[in-house]
């Protein structure tokens, strides 16, 4: 009787892990319509707290007032949603861009990638920003890589 238990008990672990596997194995596979034709919008909600410090962080930014901007992406960065954080460090880059920092710029659009939304468009912009990154710090191969992720993107 205990054999006869253990064996289920067995049994049903062997089953169980099969499963498992067999899920790992059939994940998502990129090229799929489910996958390539998903544009989710890329912003942030009106009533995010980190709505208001991303417009306090684009004016400071306007009035040519950086470090108050990166202090203010930082703050919203810090209270964002993982799914808004994605706009919040495509802006960061934007301005360390603008101030000439571009391996910091190239490092927040890399994170810009990361949080992205499954919006192909969107992505596509970002690959140009990396690419116009490492045109300024004179890595032309890596500047052409950015390139060709941006057009197989705009071609999907």
């Amino acid at each position: 009787m205990v054999q006869e238990s253990l064996r289920q008990i067995n049994l049903l672990l062997m089953a169980l892990i099969s499963l498992v596997l067999v899920g790992c194995a059939t994940g998502p596979t990129l090229g799929t319509d489910t996958v390539d034709t998903v544009d989710e919008p890329v912003k942030l909600s009106s009533s995010s707290p980190a709505n208001s410090l991303l417009q306090q962080a684009q004016q400071a930014r306007q009035q040519g007032q950086y470090a108050a901007a990166g202090r203010l992406l930082e703050r919203a960065i810090s209270v964002s949603r993982s799914a808004e954080s994605a706009v919040l460090y495509r802006e960061f880059g934007e301005l360390r861009l603008e101030e000439g920092q571009a391996r910091n710029a190239e490092g927040m659009f890399m994170r810009a990638l990361r949080d992205a939304p499954a919006n192909r468009r969107w992505q596509a912009e970002i690959w140009q920003l990396i690419e116009q990154a490492r045109q300024q710090q004179g890595d032309t191969k890596g500047a052409q890589a950015a390139q060709e992720k941006r057009q197989q993107l705009q071609r999907l």
